[in-house]
Order: C-alpha cells, then structure tokens, then sequence
C-alpha cells in the first residue's frame, strides 16, 4: 500500500515527506524497488545527489527483470549528464 502511496504522488508531482521514503526502505531494506521509487521521486524533484544514491543502493538489490535493472541504469546515465 505504501508503495502504490509513492507511485502515485511521485505520477502526481506531489511531494512526499523523508519520513514515508525512509518508512518505504526500511519495511523491506532488500527490495530493489524501495530504492528505485525514492531516487525518481529526487529525480523528478531535482536532488541529484540523493537520487544518485538511491539508483546505486537500487543497483545492489536482486532486480528479478533486466528491463528494470536497465530503467535504474538509464536514470543513472542521466544523472551523469
């Protein structure tokens, strides 16, 4: 439930505080996704450096899908940029 919560604000362009980001991460510390929706959310929100961090913690998780490991991976190439 949570998840779809960040899902959706992130879609919406809505803000969302550190705490549910933190809450998201720590209800499941080795679920790739956790990390993946909080580095779009800096993404779209301009915080390079956080979103950098979030997409390589990402990186470190088992990622069931290549497409999904590419999607990480290509956010990072444009935060290279």
């Amino acid at each position: 439930i949570l998840e779809r919560e960040v899902e959706a604000a992130i879609e919406d362009g809505e803000t969302i505080s550190e705490e549910k980001l933190s809450e998201l991460q720590q209800k499941n510390p080795e679920y790739w996704k956790a990390y993946y929706l909080t580095g779009k959310y800096y993404f779209e929100k301009k915080y390079d450096a956080a979103a950098k961090i979030a997409f390589k913690k990402a990186l470190t998780k088992e990622i069931t899908t290549v497409p999904d490991r590419e999607k990480i991976e290509k956010f990072l190439q444009k935060l290279k940029k």
